[in-house]
């Protein structure tokens, strides 16, 4: 009997073309996998801006980006609208609302690992897209190496004066800044210790709290407001080592429980500005100077304040609950128009 085989170039044709399927498959099977990422970080941010009507509806307010300087954010507030009572509790139990010295990196270095892992296991506030599968910054308990849970997404905050001040949380401290600072949330009213206004001391204990604005504080509208956004985070944040001198990568990839310090304030929320450079385009922009890297140096207008791992957009959660997918070219001043309140500028995303 006659056998049969493969000669050789034809097993070299057979390979070939298996190689050229694979290749015109990848692309497709890495864009599926990326629309699947894209559709839960759209999700995520639904579920915030679910978060924050249900907080408006039970509490006739909407929340404030923060407590006060040196407490916990947004993103911590809303832990019970989002299945999250636990963790909400343990920072009440923990007096993290009320003594400032508490709403720090050590408060948090210093947790059980189960609480650790619970706060570091809210996926909403992560896209799948981007940190690299990191949940909890790796770190110690001094301000350099500080620790904490991670977060993609952003506060969006305007300034009057259109400057990228990244103290905003600290700032808002004071009742003046608080006509300064026009965005969509803003800090809670506050009974200290040491008086009865927020003008002062932020050391102090806070007594009592609660948020400021009702829903009419956004005049131009629900739908015509903008709330949160994916923040820019550079990949080279999520591998820099060198705290000692640029200190910096958590101020792009770190807790959302830093409310106070310069640094720590753009974890919570990044300004909106009519700057070119207010989007960034892709996570690999080198970071070539501090400006670039370091928003702490953020009033120049140099640093990019919003972005994703997302190829060409990053999603925007709107006052009304709809996510908006934002094309990274878009123009900054429109983000700027739709992020600030009662301004009365008619605007609309291409």
């Amino acid at each position: 009997m006659k056998k049969f085989a493969f000669t050789l170039v034809e097993l070299l044709v057979v390979i070939a073309i298996i190689g050229v399927l694979i290749a015109l498959l990848l692309p497709a099977i890495q864009a599926a996998r990326e629309a699947a990422r894209r559709s839960s970080c759209t999700n995520n941010l639904k579920q915030i801006g679910l978060a924050i009507h249900n907080f408006n509806d039970t509490q006739k307010y909407l929340p404030p980006c923060a407590v006060f300087a040196w407490r916990p954010s947004i993103f911590a507030l809303l832990y019970p609208y989002m299945e999250q009572q636990g963790l909400y509790e343990k920072l009440e139990s923990d007096g993290v609302f009320t003594t400032p010295t508490l709403c720090n990196h050590t408060w948090f270095f210093n947790l059980s690992a189960d609480y650790k892992n619970g706060f570091g296991s809210v996926n909403v506030y992560r896209c799948p897209s981007g940190n690299g599968g990191q949940k909890i910054k790796p770190g110690q308990t001094d301000s350099v190496l500080a620790q904490g849970p991670v977060t993609d997404y952003a506060v969006l905050v305007v300034k009057s004066d259109d400057a990228q001040n990244n103290g905003w949380i600290y700032s808002l401290a004071s009742e003046y800044y608080h006509g300064v600072f026009i965005g969509g949330f803003r800090i809670s009213k506050v009974r200290m210790s040491s008086g009865t206004t927020t003008d002062g001391n932020q050391a102090a204990n806070v007594i009592s709290w609660r948020p400021r604005d009702t829903m009419g504080y956004w005049s131009d509208g629900a739908s015509n407001q903008l709330c949160f956004a994916e923040k820019h985070i550079p990949n080279w944040a999520l591998t820099e080592t060198n705290y000692t001198t640029t200190p910096i990568s958590f101020a792009w990839n770190g807790s959302y429980l830093y409310t106070f310090q310069t640094v720590e304030s753009p974890n919570v929320g990044r300004c909106v500005t009519v700057h070119a450079n207010l989007i960034a385009q892709n996570p690999n922009i080198s970071a070539t100077s501090d400006r670039t890297k370091d928003l702490t140096q953020y009033a120049g207008g140099t640093s990019y304040a919003l972005g994703s791992s997302h190829p060409g957009m990053l999603n925007c959660l709107g006052g009304d609950g709809a996510v908006k997918s934002v094309n990274k070219q878009t123009t900054p001043s429109i983000l700027r128009a739709l992020t600030a309140v009662g301004d009365g500028v008619v605007a609309s995303l291409p």
